[in-house]
């Protein structure tokens, strides 16, 4: 595989430390699918930014590892990093992959206590797994509350509303 060869050729040079590099072959080992590759290249970051963590959490959702998803978010947050929406809305993609409510619900108070509730994106992922969890009424107040609706918000909710009737 070249991303192996050019990762190879990271160390050999050195750059194996600079942390855009690093969050460079998490994305690409992640893209390929070798979520292993991605947590070892992160494990052994000696400094990680708010991109080390996204990229890592991002990795793990899009390959299906829900649970280290919620495991990578708490130890994030154990060491006392700072997290955005995003890192919150793609946690809340993998609580809702693995129909997770009660973290769900966790992830949502923490969301109102920080005012991340009224973003879009994490709206819109608290919605998505309030309906596929059939809980309509929750579903109902997030997208009442929502400042701005996107198209994916706006289908999220019409194909719920519409299942449960």
């Amino acid at each position: 595989m070249e991303g192996k060869a050019c990762h190879g050729k990271i160390i050999r040079v050195g750059l194996q430390a600079d942390t855009s590099t690093s969050n460079i072959l998490i994305n690409m080992y992640s893209k390929c699918g070798l979520v292993d590759c991605a947590g070892k290249v992160f494990d052994e970051m000696p400094e990680r930014c708010l991109v080390s963590w996204n990229t890592m959490i991002g990795s793990l959702t899009q390959n299906g590892e829900e649970q280290k998803v919620l495991g990578l978010f708490l130890q994030m947050r154990r060491e006392g990093n700072h997290f955005s929406e995003f890192t919150v809305s793609s946690v809340l993609y993998a609580c809702a992959a693995k129909c997770a409510v009660f973290e769900c619900k966790q992830l949502h108070a923490l969301a109102v206590k920080l005012e991340m509730n009224l973003n879009v994106y994490v709206g819109t992922a608290l919605l998505d797994i309030y309906a596929k969890s059939d809980l309509i009424k929750d579903a109902s107040c997030v997208f009442a509350s929502l400042p701005e609706r996107s198209e994916v918000t706006w289908s999220s909710m019409v194909a719920r509303s519409g299942s449960s009737y």
